[in-house]
C-alpha cells in the first residue's frame, strides 16, 4: 500500500470517512499491511535506476502494521475521539466478501481483503536507510491533502 502521493486512494479515503464520523471506530484484526512512503517508492526506483546491475524488489515500509493501527494514527493525527468499544474487521471483511460476489464493488472487495496478510519486504536494503516511519508517513500525507 502506498500512500503519501497526488494519486494515494487508500489513505484519501481512510482520511474522507474519518473527517465525516463524529467519533473514530477502533478496529481490531483482520491481516497486516505494510504501508509505504510514496516518497521511499520514489526513492528506491532512483538507486534501482542508478545500479549497473538490474533490480527487481517489492518494497514496503518500516514495519507490517494492521488497518485498525493505521485509523488510530490517523484518528490521533487529525484529532478525532476513538470509539472505546473494538470492532473486528474479521467478521466485517467476510461478510463483504459474500456480499461482493454478488454486488461487485471496489469498497466492499477493499474491506474484503482486509483479512489478508500483505506483507513485503522492507525497503531498508534498497534505500540504504530506514524506511519512514508510518507515524511521520502519515503526518507528510496529511499535509499533503490539505
Amino acid at each position: 500500500m502506498i500512500y503519501g502521493s497526488p494519486r494515494d486512494r487508500n489513505v484519501r479515503l481512510l482520511v474522507s470517512m474519518l473527517r465525516r464520523l463524529p467519533i473514530a471506530p477502533k478496529v481490531v484484526g483482520g491481516g497486516l499491511l505494510q504501508p509505504v512512503l510514496a516518497d521511499d517508492v520514489a526513492d528506491a526506483v532512483l538507486t534501482t535506476l542508478g545500479s549497473p546491475e538490474f533490480v527487481l524488489a517489492d518494497i514496503g515500509g518500516p514495519a507490517p502494521v494492521r488497518l485498525g493501527e493505521i485509523l488510530g494514527l490517523l484518528a490521533f493525527l487529525l484529532k478525532k475521539p476513538v470509539l472505546p468499544i473494538p470492532i473486528p474487521i474479521t467478521a466485517l471483511s467476510l461478510f463483504a466478501s459474500l456480499v461482493s460476489k454478488l454486488v461487485p464493488s471496489k469498497v466492499l472487495h477493499a474491506v474484503a481483503m482486509t483479512r489478508h496478510d500483505r506483507v513485503v519486504a522492507n525497503a531498508e536494503p534498497i534505500l540504504g536507510r530506514p524506511a519512514t516511519p508510518l507515524e511521520v508517513g502519515l503526518k507528510q500525507a496529511l499535509d499533503r491533502y490539505m
